[in-house]
Parts: C-alpha cells; structure tokens; sequence
C-alpha cells in the first residue's frame, strides 16, 4: 500500500463537534433515559402489573436487553463519529436499520411533542384560583361530573334501592340499575376531555384545530429551536437544567408528600411485589418494551449522541453508568408520584387499584385531581407540570436532534448552516404534529403510539444484535474500543450480546405478535381501517431495512450473488478508502465468521 493510503483510517476526516465535557453527554443521555416515560408510563405500568414485581422483569431487561445494546451503539457512534444512518457504514448493507430508527425517533419526537403542549395548557391554566378542574360549575362540565369519581364511589350511601351521592352539587341522585358506574365523570376528567382537547366521537370525526393548543405547540417548537439552534455545546448545557430540575421537584414532592397521610399506602403499593403478576406473559411484554423504550435503545440516540464525544471516551463506563442510574432515577421519580397517589386515596377512601389507568390518564386526569387535595394546590400544579415538561425536553429534542444529524451527515455542508438545517426538520415535523391538536387528535396519537413505539424497537435490537455479534463480529467491535480507549469487551457482555439478548428479544417479539390485541381509547375501539393503517405505520417504518439490504447488495462489486452479499456487509472505508490485497480480504472475510468465546 503507498503512504498515502496507509494514513487513512476508519474514522472520518471531518472534523465534528464535540461535548464541551465530557459529562455533557452523559447528561444527555441520561436525560433522555429518564424523559417523559417516568412519569407516563412508569407509574402505570407498576400500578397495573403488581406494584414492585413490575420491577422484577423490568430491571431484568435493562441489564440483558437494554445494556449490551446500550453499549454497542454508543460504540460505533463514537467510532465513526456519525449519527444513526451514516455510522452504518461499517456495514452499509445495514443503512436501512439506521433510518428506521431515526424515523421511530421522528415520529416518537412528534408526538411527545405534543405532550409537552398538553402540559403547558395544563401549566397554565395552574395559576387560576380555584382550578378549573376541582369544580363541577364551569362551562364545559355536564350534569354527570363530580368533583371526584373516587370519592363518588367511596362516599356514596344506599336508601331503598337508590343512590345518593354526599357532597355532590351537580348531580343527587343515580339509579344503579339504569347506569353504570361510567356515567359519572370527574371534574378533572371532564376539564381533560371537554375543555383541553374538546375531544370528538372518534378517529373519523378529527374535527377542528383546537387554537389553544395550536399556541401551545407553537411556543413549543419554537422554545426547542431557540435551544437547539446554537448547536450541542449549548444544548449540552441547557440539559443540565432540564436533567437537574425533575430532579430536584421529584425530591420536594416526595419530601412533602411523605408527611401526607396515606402517603405510605401508596409507597408499599409501588414496591411490595405482587408475585401472582409474574405468571402473566402482559408484565414481561411490558417490562421488555419499557426497558427498551427508557434507554432509547435501537432509535438511534445512543450512537448519535456519543458520535460527539471525545475519540477516547470509556465505552463501558458510560453504558454501564446509564443502565444503573436509569432504572434508580425512574423508580425514585415513581416515588414521589405514588405518595401523592396514596394521600389521594387516603382522602378519597379508595383503593390504589383504582389507579390502574392509562398513561395518559395517570398525567391528565388522576395527577391533576391528586394536586387539588394538596395544601397551596396551584403551586403542586405548577411544580408537577414544570416537571413533566422538563422531562419532556429531555425526549423530544434529543429525537428531533436525530433526525437533523442524519441529514447533516447525508449532505455536509448543511451544517455550516445550523438555522437552516433545524428549519428543514422543525417546519415538517410541526405540520404533521397539527392533526394531534385537533379534537379527535387524541385517537390520531393514541393509534400512532400503539403501532410505531414497541414492535419496530424490538425487531431492530434484533436485528441489531445479530448483524453487530454474527455478521461484523464482535472482534471487529473490541478492535474499536482497543482503538479508542485500550480495552476489550467483557466478555460476560459478549455472550448477552451474541446469545441471551437476541434470544430474549426474539421470544419477546414472537408472543406480543401472538397476544396482539388491537389499540383503544378508554371506550372507543378503533375501526378496522384504522388497525390496517396503524400496522402501514409499522411497515413504513420497518420497511427501509430490508429494501435497503437489496439495493446494496445490487450495487455491490462481484461477479456472483455470495460475492456482492460479502461485499454489502464489508465496511466502507475498508473496501472503499484501503485498497486491499488477497491476503487482507481473505483475513477481513474469516473475520466476519463467528468468533468463539
């Protein structure tokens, strides 16, 4: 080889941006680790799957599923310094699997987005006296609301075959056998349904742009883009603040609701396991997705965010930091929340079952009701949705940031011009979030969330781990972290990644297609149109990886189908910038085999 290919490596001669610390990133990813699923989805997910032995398969999964995927994507992120479609290219046959994941980011960015302008109306709306929803009087209620559906239910009394309900203004009197116990509705429920989202009959009735919400998400995109446009540098600072305040109003909520009455209830509820839960196949479905959903695993973000750190960054350190510290972040967050839950059902008198409703529920109707039994009820509002939407900063920009990077990649010179760059991801991503702020929105992102969020992640760590441990090889992966920090892989790490968690996975996989059901929201069943384009959602998604497998394999050199297919899965600046003897392409193809333990 002449000199001149000699100097050339595998690492890409541009220059990129890096953390302005080395803890930058780490923030980063933590943040994003412990984003708006902690309290979203964490607390429910407990509350329906046995309290602390949700916990059991959870933690399982962080440490067999999330971990080793965890860490070979931050691996070759900091590699080959590229975001999640172009650091492919250590396997461009794989291209496709890396534009998968950058769309489930988008899409998920989208609406998580939307999130974040449903808990600024409800932030806003934290500084009337009384609050809006912890009264029955107001123009949006109906003659069935009451000021809480759990004190409805434990107060009620029983005189000759009728209902009386004590302490309730709008409606006295119920006949049990002409209506069920969903004909009433809490005043916080009916603010939620009838005053925020004015919500529609269905997903063929998305009816009008819903303007209040319009403004909310407007101020949305444009808070991230003022964060996002000075570059990582800045926006590596910013998540200090983001990361730091769930933190901090995680503790004086859990301070203060620990002095609450019943606050106790609620904290046993969360961490005494019922053991009966782990026999069902739902909690270990469940357990995979959510580990898999917190650590952000096969959507790109762990390659994207350490193609930013220095070259010579711990790989396993910091991997290995991120999978502790989630799950301890995520349970101490589920805390504070189920104290609150617990005084809740103290003054309420109901069971903390009762709590077992859907994630978005949990946030906008049962934690704003909980606020309201609380001293001083607009200052816990304000705290508690000051911190979701911190925690949802933490999500959505990192996923937006995604996408961007992806595009950067593709057309360099596009990062000399930042401002232009977010434009060409923001401006899209803001139309096609506006369905969602339309009244029957709410079925539009219930149905997207169900089919784009779990089954795509999990065929791609699949995927994933077969391509990284069977195809690459995991010599080639310790041959990357000797480069950069002069270690190899443990080796118990390397048996999880070539055996344990593509076997969990696949199993995971195979029985959540066997026990599908399809979405709903609260009572309304989506139409089948609406589960036909739910799965296209799916297969949008996960269709690049196979059709980009075919194309390189096409366009590879070779004079025979074995040839162009060894030649698809040869990285690029291998066959493409080192030209190569027999000898080297002999070792390089031996390489690709299996290596043994």
């Amino acid at each position: 080889m002449s000199d001149e290919d000699q100097e050339k490596t595998s690492v890409p001669s541009e220059k990129r941006e890096t953390w302005g610390h080395r803890i930058d990133g780490i923030i980063t990813l933590l943040g994003y680790s412990v984003g708006e699923g902690t309290l979203l989805k964490f607390p429910y997910l407990c509350a329906r799957n046995g309290g602390g032995a949700f916990l059991i398969p959870y933690l399982l999964f962080v440490g067999l599923c999330s971990l080793p995927l965890y860490f070979q994507e931050v691996v070759i992120g900091q590699y080959y310094q590229r975001g999640p479609v172009e650091v492919w290219k250590f396997c461009p046959a794989m291209k496709g699997l890396g534009l998968g994941s950058a769309l489930v980011s988008w899409v998920y960015a989208m609406y998580t987005s939307m999130y974040f302008s449903w808990y600024l109306y409800f932030f806003f709306n934290s500084f009337f006296n009384p609050l809006p929803w912890s009264t029955c009087d107001n123009a949006w209620n109906t003659p069935s609301c009451v000021e809480s559906t759990l004190r409805h239910t434990a107060t009620n009394t029983t005189v000759n075959g009728t209902e009386y309900l004590q302490g309730d203004t709008n409606t006295t009197r119920l006949d049990l056998l002409n209506m069920s116990t969903d004909s009433v509705a809490s005043a916080t429920e009916e603010f939620w349904r009838f005053k925020a989202l004015d919500i529609s009959s269905g997903l063929a009735h998305l009816g009008s742009i819903r303007w209040p919400l319009f403004g909310c998400l407007a101020l949305t995109y444009v808070a991230m883009y003022i964060m996002l446009v000075k570059g990582i540098r800045v926006a590596g600072k910013i998540v200090y603040v983001t990361f730091m305040l769930p933190l901090l109003l995680c503790t004086i909520i859990l301070i203060r609701g620990s002095m609450l009455p019943g606050a106790i209830d609620g904290l046993l509820y969360m961490l005494k396991p019922d053991f009966t839960k782990l026999a069902s196949p739902t909690i270990w479905i469940e357990a995979c997705g959510y580990a898999l959903h917190s650590m952000g695993t096969s959507k790109g973000i762990a390659n994207t965010v350490s193609s930013h750190n220095q070259p010579n960054s711990n790989c396993y350190r910091l991997a290995l930091i991120a999978c502790i510290v989630d799950p301890l972040i995520t349970i101490y967050c589920g805390l504070s929340i189920f104290t609150v839950l617990g005084h809740m059902a103290h003054v309420t008198g109901a069971s903390m079952n009762d709590f077992q409703s859907s994630g978005l529920n949990l946030a906008f109707s049962v934690l704003p009701e909980a606020v309201t039994y609380l001293p001083l009820p607009q200052l816990w509002s304000v705290l508690v949705f000051v911190m979701m939407m911190t925690l949802g900063l933490d999500t959505t920009m990192p996923s937006l940031e995604i996408l961007s990077e992806a595009i950067g990649d593709r057309f360099p010179q596009m990062t000399k011009r930042r401002w232009l760059l977010l434009l060409l991801v923001f401006v899209p991503s803001f139309l096609l979030t506006l369905p969602y702020t339309t009244q029957g929105g709410i079925y539009m992102l219930t149905l997207v969330d169900w089919y784009s969020a779990v089954p795509p992640v999990m065929l791609f760590g699949v995927v994933e781990c077969v391509v990284l441990a069977w195809v690459v090889g995991v010599i080639r992966i310790n041959m990357c972290t000797v480069e950069m920090y002069g270690q190899t892989i443990p080796r118990w790490l390397t048996f999880l990644t070539k055996y344990i968690t593509p076997g969990l996975l696949m199993t995971i996989l195979v029985y959540a297609f066997y026990a599908y059901r399809p979405p709903k929201y609260g009572d309304y069943f989506y139409p089948e149109w609406a589960t036909v384009f739910g799965w296209l959602i799916s297969v949008a998604i996960v269709l690049p990886t196979p059709c980009w497998m075919v194309y390189s394999v096409c366009k590879s050199d070779g004079t025979s189908f074995k040839q162009k297919l060894t030649r698809a899965f040869i990285p690029q600046d291998t066959k493409d910038e080192v030209p190569m003897d027999p000898a080297e392409q002999e070792s390089l193809t031996h390489s690709l085999k299996p290596i043994p333990m």
